[in-house]
Formats: C-alpha cells, structure tokens, sequence
C-alpha cells in the first residue's frame, strides 16, 4: 500500500512536469486518466473495509457531549450475519401473524434459549402459530462462539445476527436491530414485543394485555413504563449519565427494556426517527427519546413486571393478570411450568454474577 501511494505521487509529478513542459493534450489526458484510476483502486478496498466495520462505543468518550439531534448519524446500516426466512413465514394454516417477540440475547445463553422453546415459547408451535419469536444477537471477537451460534441457528432457525459488537453498552443498537428487522422482514405482524433472556413471558397474559390496550398500542409503547425519570449522576452507577451526556434534568420516561410491547406502526416510527437521534447507551430510554420526538406515549400496562413477582407459584405466573417477570432461571421457569411450584413458601435467593435470581420455589 505504501509503495502504490508512492507511486501516485510520482505520478503527480509526473503530470505537473508535463503541464510546465505543455505536454500535448492527448497525453496529459492519458496520465491524468490512469492517476485518477489508480486513486479509485485504492480506495474501493477502504470503503468496502468501513462499510462494515464494526463500531464499538466507548462508554467514557461518549458521556463527555451529546447534542440533541443529528442527520442520519444512526443509520444503522449493519451487515445480517445470520437470518431466518421462517421466522414471519406465513401459510394457508397461517395466514396472520398477531405478535412477534424479539429476544435479545447473548451467546453464552443457551441454556436460557433451550428452556425457553421447551416452555413459553411453545405456544408459537415452532414459528407455525400466529405467535412468532426469534433471539437476536450482535457479533463477537470469538470465533467459535460465533461458529456455536451458526451451528445452533441450523438446528432451529430462531436465530439472527448482525455485525455490531455485542455487549451490554451496545444494547440500544440490538434493540434498533430489532425495530429494522421487524419492520422489514415481518411488517405484516400486527404487533413487536421486545424481551430479554432473562425473561419469562406468560402467553395468555401477553394476549390479553395486548387485547385490553390494542387502541392505546396503536400510538404508544406499552409495558413497565415510568412517565418520567431523573438521570443517575452518580459515576460508580451502572446507569451513570453525565450532564454532558444529557443535560436535561429528566427523562421523558421509559419502559423498562425487560419487556414491552407496541403496534408495527408504531415500530415503523420509532426506526425512522432513530436514524437522526444521537446514540443514547441506555437503550429504555434511547426508545423513550425516539418516542418523544414523534409525538407519541409511553403507556403503563399492568402485568409487565421488571422484578421477581411473589408468591412463586405456578397458578400465579400462568394467570391472566401476569405478563412478564425478571431474572427466572431455567430451573425454576421449568419447575413452574411443569406446576411443580404449588406451595407459597419461602423462596431461596442466590447470588448469580453479582445479581439476584430465584433459582427454587
């Protein structure tokens, strides 16, 4: 690379001593032609390079400023790495696709992935019902992590990924991965809800939650939603946000990212104006952000919980009135599940990678 830049210096000189030298017009149009060729072939290999290049956000430099708005500085222009066809596939014995639920997940996960298609996520029947999922992911610098993931996407088609980094500050990428494929690959599904892995989701209840507020979806998000909320200021917070970051004394609320749900018109919004909204690391209230600015509501739905829920009892998280609830393990959604958690007794509490999880009933 370096001797071809050498080259094209020389070529300029080239060309210059040809213009003090009036060289004839046929040949300083021949030099200045292959010069100009020459800048291009090197250039080709540096574009390609940038256009998927994967940006990592710094959590440190991006808290020092943030303006307010931007032009198409959240393009989101990513490479799919890993798609599914099947995901909103629709037939004769299913023609319509009610809901589709976007799982944000990590590669590490698959125990969670494992129990979840063998409980809650059943009542999809395998991306066949009117009721669709898929986990999403962003990219690794770990190749047979990576490769595990592909391996696992063959065996059950759920699986999407695209070529951002994948960690928690790039969390608001991974839900506007979601909003982009919802709305370019499943656009005909009445409704997204966006969840965790660390989620249960109680079907029926999502139904009915959905059903109860489908006016209300049409023009605003629904879930755990807070109508307003202070910036943390404290700098050992994992939620820190200085007031070079955001300089306003309030959110304009959030729904909690463990769950929520909205309209496919809705998402459709929200990914428009997101594109012209500077990169916000929370990613609960980056959607809040993208809400505010189209003139839309966040909207309190009973039943989204971002927190265990007690009694842990199997009556209770199949019951109509509960939506969702935070940190269940595999070992305790499958002992719910399987009604094996009938008794309102005390529960054990352990600590799991420095946060609380349930993990017996």
């Amino acid at each position: 690379m370096a001797d071809m830049n050498g080259m094209i210096k020389k070529g300029w000189v080239i060309v210059c001593s040809q213009i003090q030298r009036k060289a004839s017009p046929r040949h300083l149009l021949f030099v200045i032609c292959f010069m100009t060729f020459m800048v291009v072939l090197i250039q080709i290999p540096r574009l390609h390079k940038s256009r998927y290049v994967t940006p990592v956000y710094n959590q440190s430099e991006a808290l020092r400023y943030r303006p307010e708005q931007c032009y198409n500085c959240n393009s989101h222009d990513f490479k799919i790495l890993i798609n599914s066809d099947k995901v909103c596939k629709t037939s004769s014995v299913s023609p319509e696709i009610h809901t589709l639920i976007l799982i944000a997940s990590i590669h590490k996960g698959r125990a969670q992935r494992d129990t979840y298609r063998k409980t809650w996520l059943t009542y999809t029947k395998n991306n066949t019902a009117d009721v669709r999922y898929a986990f999403i992911f962003g990219n690794l610098n770990d190749t047979e992590a990576n490769a595990a993931l592909l391996e696992e996407s063959k065996i059950y088609d759920d699986i999407l990924q695209e070529d951002f980094q994948d960690s928690y500050i790039n969390l608001t990428i991974k839900t506007m991965m979601a909003f982009k494929w919802a709305s370019t690959h499943c656009a005909h599904a009445q409704y997204l809800m966006k969840t965790d892995d660390d989620m249960y989701v109680n079907m029926p209840g999502l139904r009915k939650a959905i059903g109860d507020n489908s006016q209300q979806l049409q023009s605003a998000i629904g879930g755990k939603c807070m109508p307003e909320a202070d910036p943390v200021r404290d700098k050992t917070s994992k939620w820190f946000v200085s007031y070079q970051y955001y300089p306003r004394k309030s959110y304009p609320g959030y729904c909690a990212g463990t769950g929520y749900v909205t309209s496919m018109a809705m998402v459709k919004e929200v990914f428009k104006v997101s594109k012209h909204l500077p990169f916000f690391y929370l990613e609960d209230v980056f959607v809040s952000l993208c809400v505010e600015r189209i003139g839309k509501s966040l909207h309190l739905i009973e039943g989204f919980n971002s927190n265990i829920v007690s009694p842990i009892n199997s009556k209770v998280y199949k019951s109509d009135n509960l939506v969702t609830v935070h940190r269940v393990g595999p070992e305790l959604l499958l002992k719910l599940w399987n009604d094996q958690c009938l008794e309102e007794s005390e529960i054990l509490l352990s600590a799991e990678n420095n946060e609380k999880t349930w993990t017996d009933c």
